[in-house]
This record gives structure tokens, C-alpha cells and sequence, in this order.
């Protein structure tokens, strides 16, 4: 059940690197927000990192991985039913912080 957790994990930074002309166009963005979009996902995973391996420790690794795949759903919608740029920048953060439970 580990190759979910992988995937997950790598395909939000490679779609988002492809469409960033696009998710300007669509959103109107300014070239100073693009970077933005990356590093809200980025971000929070190194910083979430650790203390997911000790909730994942307290609640079960199997429960709290599972939690979190489905979890990435709900930032996956986020993003994707944007109407501004920081409705994505919040989804990408969202999934980013969840995701950072799925890497451990």
C-alpha cells in the first residue's frame, strides 16, 4: 500500500510545474504568484515530517496513512475548483501537510 503514498506524493510537483502557463492564464496570477503554487506544497512537508511519524506512532501507521490519502482528496479539490490563485496556493499547502504523513 506504499506506492499510492509515492505517487501521491511526486505527481502534485510535476502536473503543477507543467501547468503553471496555464493556471496564469486561467487565473490571471502574476509571474510573482507562480512560484507560490510549488512552494505551498513544498513547504509543509519537511516541516510536518517528523511530527507525522509520531502521530502515525501513537495512532497507527496503517490508520493515519490511509487517513491521509483520503485527505489529499479534499486538497486535490481545493486546487482543482480554484478561483484564485490562493485558492490553489491553499489546496497545495493542504496537500502538502497531509502528504507529509503519507512520506513517512
Amino acid at each position: 500500500m506504499v506506492w499510492p503514498g509515492v505517487f501521491i506524493g511526486h505527481f502534485p510537483v510535476t502536473t503543477v510545474s507543467v501547468s503553471l502557463p496555464v493556471i496564469q492564464q486561467a487565473l490571471g496570477a502574476s509571474t510573482a504568484d507562480l512560484p507560490w503554487v510549488s512552494d505551498a506544497f513544498v513547504l509543509p512537508v519537511p516541516a510536518l515530517i517528523l511530527t507525522a511519524g509520531a502521530f502515525g506512532d501513537v495512532h497507527g501507521r496503517k490508520k493515519v496513512f490511509q487517513a491521509a490519502l483520503g485527505a489529499c482528496l479534499v486538497g486535490a479539490a481545493v486546487a482543482l475548483s480554484a478561483r484564485s490563485i490562493t485558492q490553489v496556493w491553499i489546496g497545495q499547502a493542504l496537500l502538502g501537510a497531509v502528504l507529509s504523513r503519507c512520506c513517512r
